[in-house]
């Protein structure tokens, strides 16, 4: 699984990941996530980390993912924490550099940079 783009917000997580061969699981790949981001948050702070559930959206081969990577890394701003997507520290990609998301985040006109 490739993550083209994350952004930790206070209470959630927005994630864009990408299945990279046939036999990719998403299911598991998130079962396997927060099985193990919970054990480790679970010994430090002695409480869950996440809800039984999640959300997804597949986008199909051919979508343009730019405004998708857009809206994720642009949340914080969207949410009111920071008025610059810069300003913000958690959000970043496995496969993209900031300055490349970031440029993503101006084209769709989610938030300044």
């Amino acid at each position: 699984m490739a993550i083209s783009a994350y952004c930790l917000m206070p209470d959630h997580l927005h994630a864009v990941a990408a299945v990279e061969s046939a036999d990719g699981d998403f299911r598991e790949f998130v079962r396997i996530a927060k099985q193990r981001t919970a054990f480790a948050y679970r010994q430090q702070h002695n409480a869950v980390l996440w809800q039984p559930s999640f959300f997804d959206r597949t986008l199909r081969e051919g979508q343009d993912l730019g405004p998708v990577l857009g809206y994720v890394i642009a949340n914080p701003v969207r949410a009111g924490l920071v008025s610059r997507v810069n300003d913000y520290a958690h959000w970043g990609s496995s496969t993209y550099s900031r300055s490349e998301l970031l440029e993503f985040v101006a084209r769709e006109s989610f938030g300044q940079t």
